[in-house]
């Protein structure tokens, strides 16, 4: 079985630090800090660095690619049969575009990719630089005097990249509140009218109630004197659809939020007037 290239990096690297001419004195400590602090360190950034790039590529070019497809399929003119299966194709793949569109935006796979690939090569720059004593440690006479500023270099970049990390997140974090808060406003202002709306309905409703029609101590119209049984039929049914009316305009327009309880305290008022 072929070997991947991120144990094949692993082999080389490892060899190259037993290879090392290290003075016998903690010799194993220094092997041991090599291998579990920057090689380890390292090939996990590697390894990040790639599986963050392969996800943003594989939804970038869905998102991309469905994109091209949505606007070709909503173009093409079909029978009613078909028609309706091109409008549950065209939905279903909106929707997969916009769920795409929100996990990679959520994940971030894209800044991720960057800064673990920008870690890894430092990573290694480094220890280039290290192993043949060149830049910064061009001022040293060999490998073990060296490896000191070697260790607090290896430390300085993970602190790094762990800072952009706690950056980003507290970035993404900020953003998340705004919009939190902005739809929080949004709905306090939707809430807020519509009770003013409710409020300014229930005005209406308790006006008809003031009119000067006449009512008797049960909050009903009274009978109207009639001369024939005929005329005494369409009053009494003029006067139920009245009450009917009034009846049903206010049992649907409870208010809500703010309004809620100065609506109950007026039907408690009338409740005890009645």
């Amino acid at each position: 079985m072929a070997k991947s290239y991120l144990d094949g990096l692993r082999q080389n690297f490892s060899e190259q630090i037993d290879n090392l001419e290290l003075s016998e004195s903690g010799k194993a400590r220094k092997i041991s800090f090599l291998k579990e602090r920057w090689l380890d360190q390292t090939i996990w950034f590697d390894k990040r660095a790639s599986t963050t790039q392969s996800w943003y590529r594989k939804l970038r070019l869905f998102i991309v690619i469905g994109g091209v497809i949505v606007p070709v399929l909503l173009g093409l003119e079909l029978d009613d049969e078909y028609n309706k299966i091109k409008s549950r194709v065209v939905m279903g793949l909106s929707l997969s575009i916009a769920s795409c569109v929100a996990v990679e935006e959520f994940f971030n796979f894209g800044e991720k990719s960057l800064n673990y690939r920008k870690a890894a090569e430092t990573m290694k720059g480094e220890w280039w630089k290290f192993q043949t004593l060149t830049g910064k440690y061009s001022k040293f006479s060999n490998i073990d005097t060296a490896l000191p500023v070697f260790a607090q270099r290896v430390e300085q970049i993970i602190e790094s990249d762990l800072q952009n990390f706690t950056e980003m997140m507290d970035e993404q974090l900020s953003e998340e509140r705004k919009e939190n808060q902005k739809a929080f406003d949004n709905t306090q202002k939707a809430i807020d009218e519509l009770n003013i709306n409710l409020k300014s309905q229930l005005e209406v409703v308790n006006q008809r109630f003031d009119s000067p029609t006449p009512h008797n101590s049960n909050g009903k119209i009274p009978e109207i004197t009639v001369k024939n049984s005929q005329d005494r039929t369409a009053t009494n049914s003029l006067t139920q659809t009245i009450e009917n009316k009034m009846t049903s305009e206010r049992e649907y327009l409870i208010p809500l939020g703010i309004a809620a309880r100065e609506w109950q305290e007026e039907e408690e008022d009338l409740s005890v007037s009645s």
